[in-house]
């Protein structure tokens, strides 16, 4: 359990070395040509991957939004959500934007109806604003935050719902159909039966024992073990 416990608190911190180090190896390499690795400007949304158009080098490029950095300049199109804060520039100076704000453009009038012909609309231009945050800093100090605080694993939930079904309704109901069963037998002198502390008391606790181990902790807690230990023999040593 300490064993685990450590690599859970140092799970986080470990990762971001990583990331660093990978960073750091990169930049003392040659500059590569990126360009051949950036996504179209014309791939459609993902729910999978939030992709944002930046200018990088001078050319307008299709980037993941976690690979933004203070100080970018994107092209942000009318009604998207706005993919962390911005604070727009040229003619949209007065126009700040947090996290998931939808920007919002005046368009040009409508075409008037009547028996005219509706006229040509000019369609919405992407407006240029610069990064005010950058949010892969917000993610990390948001995973360093809850680094402890893991979500439910399905274990545990089906451990609520075995020690709950146990202690609320398979146990207490063994231990009174045990009880019922030994108070008939007792007082139709059934042979075998012992004085009534043995009857009533001690038979019903002795066939309701079997039971609770099923409710500590300490067994869930070696079946996980066992499970982790299983998982660990799988990885490649190091």
């Amino acid at each position: 359990m300490a064993a685990q416990q450590s690599l859970r608190g140092e799970e986080i911190p470990r990762r971001i070395q990583t990331i660093i180090i990978t960073i750091e190896e990169l930049l003392s390499q040659p500059v590569p040509d990126w360009s051949q690795g950036y996504c179209n400007l014309l791939t459609p949304p993902s729910q999978a991957v939030s992709l944002q158009w930046v200018y990088r080098d001078g050319q307008l490029v299709n980037l993941p939004v976690s690979l933004l950095v203070e100080g970018d300049i994107i092209a942000l199109r009318p009604g998207l959500p706005a993919p962390t804060e911005l604070r727009g520039i040229q003619e949209e100076e007065h126009v700040v934007l947090s996290r998931s704000d939808v920007f919002i453009h005046a368009s040009s009038p409508l075409s008037p109806l009547g028996s005219h012909r509706p006229r040509p609309q000019r369609l919405l231009q992407p407006q240029l604003f610069r990064v005010t945050k950058t949010p892969t800093l917000e993610t990390v100090m948001r995973c360093l935050e809850h680094a402890q605080k893991r979500p439910v694993s399905v274990l545990d939930n089906e451990r609520f719902a075995v020690q709950t079904l146990l202690e609320r309704g398979l146990a207490p109901l063994t231990l009174i159909l045990l009880l019922l069963l030994n108070l008939l037998r007792f007082l139709l002198g059934s042979p075998g039966v012992g004085p009534w502390p043995v009857a009533l008391l001690q038979t019903p606790v002795n066939g309701t024992l079997p039971l609770l181990p099923l409710t500590f902790p300490l067994l869930w807690l070696l079946v996980n073990v066992y499970g982790e230990v299983r998982v660990l023999n799988q990885l490649p040593k190091r």
